[in-house]
């Protein structure tokens, strides 16, 4: 049996209607921009029709979900979260932290396809070609299929593809006596020796610079090194000097200050998407903390928070 006719089972439609769809999949995305959790600039994401999402779940569920994701990667894992990117680090006395320029859009099809290879996963040119297209976005004006911010697709394949740059890089850090986590495109290190650290980052950009499935760049402005005596943040997780994990008191501030806001109706509109995933980012982290916010504010609030962040979301749309 053919994957097409395979993943027409899945979806319980004709191959025809599959193959009918998958020139035109590429362009059928809803684009829009969310405000990033730093607060600084606006991130694009690219929302696939809901015929392309129901293809790219099917995907995932018959034959993404089949290739390995190395230990080391914590986002988009079910029972890992930031928390779990954070948590090796805390005991260990310098930090490293680099990361990649256009992560996701790097990604291309032809990366997915050597994987899947790899795997012995036996797919013929044209399945490939079907399932890159489904899979993949095409910008207006460009010719390239590349992988996107919003489709439920995206997160496991931007695993799968590292799956040997990890590998590389996990089994450099154990001989050397450093840890290794990633979140998406954000490279924890750490190490109670700062030369042992050096040693990995120039490692590290030796290895990018031979990487071909994917092809990456180091953004070298984000490349930082972190002692004890400063505010050490990973992937808005903050380990205090005792090796407790937090969020810090900046932000408990400042989202208490917004939810304030929203209770009163006084918030900026654009602001509710960012206040409610700021509010399950600390759910996360200080569980405690999110809960007196509950607490004082109502579980009703909340739950029209929910509401209004989907609406703002969509009228951006």
């Amino acid at each position: 049996m053919s994957y097409i006719d395979e993943l027409s089972k899945t979806l319980n439609c004709t191959p025809k209607t599959i193959i009918s769809g998958y020139i035109k999949a590429p362009k059928k995305y809803k684009v829009f921009f969310i405000k990033k959790k730093n607060g600084k600039g606006l991130r694009e994401i690219a929302q696939p029709s809901p015929d392309v999402k129901k293809v790219q779940r099917a995907i995932v569920n018959s034959l993404l979900s089949l290739l390995p994701v190395h230990e080391c990667a914590t986002a988009y894992i079910e029972e890992k979260s930031i928390f779990d990117n954070a948590e090796p680090h805390k005991k260990n006395e310098y930090i490293l932290k680099m990361d990649f320029e256009n992560f996701f859009y790097s990604i291309k099809p032809q990366d997915l396809n050597y994987f899947i290879s790899k795997n012995d996963i036996k797919l013929n040119h044209f399945e490939y070609e079907v399932i890159s297209h489904y899979l993949f976005r095409r910008k207006k004006g460009e010719k390239k299929l590349r992988l996107c911010i919003g489709a439920p697709s995206s997160p496991i394949i931007s695993n799968i593809v590292m799956y040997d740059f990890d590998e590389k890089l996990f089994n450099h850090c154990k001989e050397n006596d450093v840890i290794y986590t990633r979140y998406a495109d954000d490279l924890t290190f750490s190490s109670d020796s700062f030369d042992k650290l050096n040693d990995v980052k120039n490692f590290v950009i030796d290895l990018v610079s031979l990487q071909k499935k994917p092809e990456l760049i180091i953004n070298t402005s984000k490349t930082k090194f972190i002692g004890k005596g400063r505010s050490r943040r990973i992937t808005g997780v903050v380990i205090s000097n005792t090796g407790d994990l937090g969020v810090g008191r900046f932000l408990r501030k400042k989202i208490r200050a917004l939810f304030y806001l929203y209770s009163n109706n006084k918030i900026n509109h654009k602001d509710i998407p960012y206040l409610l995933g700021m509010l399950s980012h600390i759910k996360n982290i200080e569980p405690d903390y999110y809960y007196s916010l509950i607490k004082i504010n109502g579980e009703d609030k909340l739950k029209q928070l929910g509401k209004d962040s989907f609406a703002v979301l969509q009228k951006k749309q």
